[in-house]
């Protein structure tokens, strides 16, 4: 993800248009929708003060700071030599840090301002040219798209862990194969029926957890419940070492998108009694 690349691809940057700092700022809102910014990121050249552990660089207001917010805001950039700007908070925190001049470039995740990526120089006052802003630009444009991918696959891993805790949690029997028949997911009350861990399942076929006979039974049902598209229900015998139990199945296909079956998924309750 990107808080492990990122900070090799700021140093690569940072090396080749030689930049005493890179660093990049994540902001947060409040239920009113006023934000704060704080730094997440840093690389530093080793020519100038680390930055990283200021706490004057932690949550801090967009208030504070709006000479340099607003542009970054409107999607604009931030830049120039810190002597010409206007002397106010932003520029008093920026000569604090020793940053003689600056490009930042606003964040954006969604439409939403995410933060911004800054590029300090220490040792004298420079005037950025057009070939330098075009390359920080793109990289700027690289990152958007990276913490987007980050947060949809974030997202996605929230949604798997939810749907296991729920599988975790219900008393039935609960799996979803693809539509060779493999296992991509089971939950607890399945492994325990078939004495075997998720490790032991996912990936594999009916062929490796049950008998020959029941395997051949249940890719059937399967292959049915695929071919028909509807919900198939069955009652069958699993055998265990107390003589056997009795279930009653409830097949049902899964649909992607286009409406293409997929799989399927099913869930099985103890009716023996």
């Amino acid at each position: 993800d990107y808080y492990n690349a990122v900070p090799v691809c700021f140093e690569i940057l940072g090396s080749a248009i030689d930049v005493d700092r890179v660093y990049l700022f994540k902001n947060n809102y409040n239920e009113t929708g006023k934000g704060t910014t704080s730094q997440l990121i840093e690389w530093n050249s080793g020519m100038s003060t680390s930055q990283l552990d200021n706490p004057e660089l932690q949550e801090i207001p967009f208030e504070d700071i709006k000479s340099f917010i607003e542009p970054l805001r409107k999607g604009k950039a931030f830049y120039g030599v810190v002597r010409d700007f206007k002397n106010d908070w932003t520029r008093k925190l920026l000569e604090a840090q020793d940053i003689r001049s600056i490009v930042v470039l606003p964040v954006f995740v969604k439409e939403q301002f995410w933060g911004f990526i800054g590029f300090d120089e220490c040792k004298f006052e420079r005037r950025w040219t057009e070939g330098e802003f075009s390359t920080l630009s793109a990289f700027a444009k690289a990152l958007e798209s990276a913490i987007e991918r980050t947060q949809a696959e974030d997202e996605l891993n929230n949604a798997k862990i939810r749907m296991k805790a729920i599988l975790d949690n219900i008393p039935f029997l609960a799996w979803l194969k693809d539509n060779k028949g493999g296992f991509l997911e089971t939950n607890k009350a399945f492994q325990v029926a078939c004495g075997k861990t998720a490790e032991d399942i996912v990936g594999k076929t009916d062929y490796d957890v049950w008998p020959e006979e029941m395997a051949e039974k249940y890719r059937t049902d399967d292959e049915e419940v695929m071919k028909n598209g509807l919900k198939k229900s069955v009652e069958e015998r699993i055998e265990d070492k107390q003589g056997g139990v009795w279930f009653e199945t409830y097949k049902t296909p899964i649909y992607d998108k286009e409406g293409k079956v997929i799989g399927t998924t099913g869930i099985a309750s103890d009716i023996t009694e």
